[in-house]
């Protein structure tokens, strides 16, 4: 087993954030295109990103979108979210710095200005850096959150609680290019 620095998904992440696909970048490579990125990641947190990942199986390849948190609203540990799609199925993950314990079972709650808080169990994926929201979420980013400003998201596990907030300007027509590009 080889031991990361950074965990894959936020590499991954901040490549859809800047446009670098994970076919353009080499292992010899991951470290230069992250440092790179991160440089990035700032000038580029106000838009939608669209990329494609393969699975960690690398079986299925998953089309998304991504955006980076808020940071001024945000814990260092909020990383943002990614709505990610195959075979027509939707996965909302939020994303953490901070990776939680693989047997994690984290309540996650989402607030809006316009809309009463969902709470969801969340789901570890990618080694603790993300959680994913049940099967139900799915069709919120095509329903209730069209047309709200941001979101603030609450992930906790236990008595640790990380926060953040990412701003849903341009979600919907990233959320149709996200719904025509899976297939």
């Amino acid at each position: 087993m080889t031991l990361i620095s950074v965990p894959l998904l936020i590499v991954e992440m901040i490549r859809a954030l800047v446009g670098v696909s994970s076919h353009q970048t080499s292992h010899s490579t991951e470290c230069a295109t992250f440092a790179c990125s991160a440089q990035n990641v700032a000038s580029n947190s106000s838009a939608w990103r669209f990329g494609r990942i393969l699975s960690p199986d690398q079986k299925d390849t998953f089309v998304s979108i991504t955006k980076t948190a808020n940071t001024l609203q945000s814990d260092p540990d909020f990383a943002g979210l990614m709505l990610r799609c195959s075979k027509g199925k939707v996965d909302i993950l939020v994303v953490l710095i901070r990776p939680l314990a693989p047997k994690a079972r984290p309540t996650v709650t989402i607030e809006s200005d316009n809309a009463s808080p969902a709470m969801f169990e969340g789901a570890i994926a990618t080694a603790g850096a993300a959680v994913t929201l049940p099967e139900a979420a799915s069709v919120l980013p095509g329903g209730q959150w069209r047309g709200l400003k941001s979101l603030s998201i609450t992930v906790k596990d236990g008595h640790d609680a990380i926060k953040g907030q990412v701003d849903l300007d341009g979600l919907a027509p990233a959320y149709s290019n996200l719904m025509t590009s899976c297939g």
